[in-house]
């Protein structure tokens, strides 16, 4: 499989920056909002009960960030690879974008609701989406480093990156599976609170790696170019002389 030349062109420096604020933002909010809602039990009660409090604002901008910061990373890494898998990847960062949105824009139900209602429906949706990102974060570390080789010095910290957030979604898998019963339903006993933040916050630390990793292999990039030229120019003052 021949390796691509990374176009440090077309990777775009300001977007990836703003995904890495947007990102880390989305944490400091979601924090702040558990933190000024201590009535919202963090170890079963889902984060997104965060969002009906009287700090409720902190939640529902965090869920908007992280879904700009999916698509600010989208915009970031354009044209990084043509392969089949690095397009798929990209394109799940719009759905995780979505997602955000979606958790932004509809807010939850109560967890003891006796129906649900249409806005808290579609609310659900959202962690749905969200799961993309995992799926970007294994694509996008693969396809990457095996299509591009201005990728590869920077291979560790996507393979990282990726790690967490797939460990973060399996562990979040495994709880619910083990602690939810059989006809569904939230409660004390089904202890997934803090798995489920974990998530969020593993969502938004991939982003922010892997745009931080965009703006590595464009500085990487960059000065590659700038050396030959440099030695181009001392080599003909040394003939000059």
């Amino acid at each position: 499989m021949a390796l691509q030349k990374t176009e440090p062109g077309r990777i775009r420096p300001r977007a990836a920056k703003l995904s890495i604020t947007c990102a880390v933002a989305a944490v400091l909010l979601m924090t702040f909002a558990q933190v000024t809602q201590p009535a919202v039990a963090p170890s079963w009660q889902p984060p997104s009960e965060l969002a009906l409090g009287a700090t409720g604002w902190a939640m529902t901008a965090g869920f908007a960030l992280l879904g700009l910061a999916c698509l600010l990373l989208f915009a970031a890494l354009r044209g990084q690879s043509a392969s089949r898998p690095a397009r798929t990847g990209r394109w799940a960062l719009l759905l995780a974008a979505a997602g955000g949105v979606l958790g932004a824009a509809f807010p939850t139900d109560r967890w003891d609701a006796a129906e649900p209602t249409a806005v808290g429906t579609v609310h659900n949706v959202a962690p749905v989406l969200l799961d993309a990102v995992p799926v970007a974060a294994v694509i996008l570390g693969i396809s990457l480093v095996r299509r591009s080789e201005g990728w590869r010095p920077v291979r560790w910290w996507l393979w990282a990156g990726a790690v967490l957030v797939v460990g973060a979604a399996v562990i979040l898998s495994v709880s619910m599976g083990l602690l939810m019963p059989p006809g569904g339903g939230l409660g004390p006993e089904v202890a997934i609170g803090w798995q489920a933040r974990g998530l969020l916050v593993a969502d938004a630390a991939w982003v922010a790696i892997t745009a931080g990793c965009s703006l590595a292999v464009l500085r990487a990039s960059r000065a590659a170019v700038h050396v030959p030229e440099s030695a181009d120019r001392a080599h003909h003052r040394t003939g000059a002389a």
